[in-house]
């Protein structure tokens, strides 16, 4: 149905937004959290509206061939409930200036940065031998926790290089966390060791337990970690802990060594418990930084963007991402020598050490540099329309290019054709359709 002839004009809703990129636009319906993509012609017409322009001039705006789309995207936009046609403009309200992010929120203590694995892809290079005469001894590592509670810190996990390598002061370190009042602290361990003590304390303090398996095929398992017989160990101590009634949690790297396995790789996970297990391609961090290790069939690996397929962006979501850093805001870790990161995986140019520097004072310092790193300040990303509604990791960038401001290793999109690209770069065919959704529902011109 045409719209009526008594409206004038068309006003935006106070949910949706209109963000610009090189060559397309997007719409962002912070109500439902949907995103829509919108050709040039929608861009001009949405941005006649956020003016105040009556219908009648809208097609002003745009070149001859694109007027007779006007009358279809505007009933579009008003029976998606993005707009509303009124008597006379509605001004939308202003968005405030997202808010730097304050509180910290999750923290990685790194224990022990040596490892009795060899795993290739290992973000901060662990081997059998580490650096004992400068690792943090357990009063910092409290005095850490505690500091890390004052700011608002209520969940940790506790990393390597292997955390039970610190044995019993490991879940001494977990009681003393619990009385401080952290509600949430889990490990992730290969589960290659793990002593029947340690699953009686693992279960007295509610931990967590996570643990990285790479196939359900112990040759390949055991060919990522180095170590004949790794996959055994760490199936054994599963079992183990889910006789107890502790369902471990599992993250699996897919690598060039492991690639053609994971579906049934995936299937294996929750046999083993998991309701919804995922997988991550392998970071360029450490050892991972090496170009041997990237899988090379990446165009049907969900964690390699090749279509506008974005999770929800509400508001939240969306003032959060422009305000900073998708991932990093609110996180640190803590490496073993007291070393500050923005992550595991971002280990170069710490944001300042723990014997030094109160982490209140790193928080309000070095740290920002990487929190308050949005899309806005990253090559290419800033003139692209999706730049709200996409998680970024920082060190699939820097890893291979060392800037911190380079594009995602794993995005294909190209904003200034409007186009995505296939992991070969051949360009993808066109919808037939000029407007189409980054995610949900369509908006046609």
């Amino acid at each position: 149905m045409a719209p009526s002839e008594s409206p004038t004009h068309l006003s935006l809703s106070a949910d949706c937004l209109l963000v610009e990129g090189a060559s397309r636009g997007a719409l962002y319906d912070l109500a439902s959290g949907d995103v829509y993509s919108i050709d040039p012609v929608g861009v001009a017409v949405v941005r006649g509206c956020q003016q105040g322009l009556p219908i009648a001039r809208l097609d002003k705006l745009v070149p001859e061939e694109g007027q007779p789309l006007i009358a279809g995207f505007l009933e579009s936009m008003a029976s998606s409930g993005l707009a509303s046609f009124t008597d006379g403009p509605r001004p939308q309200p202003a968005l405030e200036p997202a808010p730097h992010h304050e509180t910290l929120d999750f923290i990685w203590l790194e224990v022990r940065e040596d490892c009795n694995l060899r795993c290739r892809h290992c973000y901060c290079m662990s081997t059998s031998r580490g650096t004992a005469e400068h690792r943090l001894e357990p009063e910092e590592w409290i005095r850490v926790m505690e500091q890390a509670y004052d700011l608002g810190c209520r969940s940790l996990q506790y990393i390597g290089g292997e955390p039970l390598l610190m044995g019993d002061r490991l879940f001494g370190l977990a009681a003393r966390a619990r009385e401080i009042g952290f509600e949430k602290q889990a490990v992730f361990t290969s589960l290659s060791f793990l002593e029947e003590r340690w699953i009686d304390r693992i279960e007295d303090l509610g931990m967590e337990i996570a643990c990285s398996i790479y196939s359900k095929q112990p040759e390949i398992h055991d060919l990522v970690t180095t170590k004949k017989g790794s996959f055994e160990r760490t199936i054994t101590n599963v079992h183990r802990l889910k006789e107890r009634g502790i369902q471990p949690r599992f993250a699996v790297t897919v690598m060039k060594h492991n690639q053609d396995v994971v579906e049934e790789t995936m299937q294996f996970l929750r046999d083993l418990g998991m309701e919804h297990p995922g997988f991550d391609l392998v970071r360029p961090s450490g050892r991972g930084n090496d170009a041997e290790l990237l899988p090379d069939k990446l165009a049907g690996k969900r964690a390699y963007r090749t279509r506008a397929e974005f999770l929800q962006t509400d508001r939240g979501t969306f003032m959060r991402r422009l305000g900073g850093n998708s991932c990093w805001q609110g996180k640190i870790a803590v490496s073993s020598i007291g070393d500050v990161h923005p992550c595991i995986m971002q280990r170069d140019d710490p944001a300042g050490n723990v014997r030094s520097e109160p982490l209140a004072s790193i928080i309000a310092g070095g740290i920002r540099r990487y929190w308050d790193l949005s899309l806005d300040s990253i090559e290419v990303c800033r003139d692209c329309e999706y730049r709200y509604a996409c998680h970024d990791c920082r060190p699939v960038a820097y890893g291979p290019t060392g800037s911190l401001t380079a594009k995602s290793l794993y995005c294909s999109y190209d904003p200034y054709q409007g186009e995505w690209i296939d992991r070969d770069l051949v360009p993808l065919k066109r919808p037939t359709s000029d407007s189409r959704p980054a995610s949900g529902r369509s908006v046609a011109t």
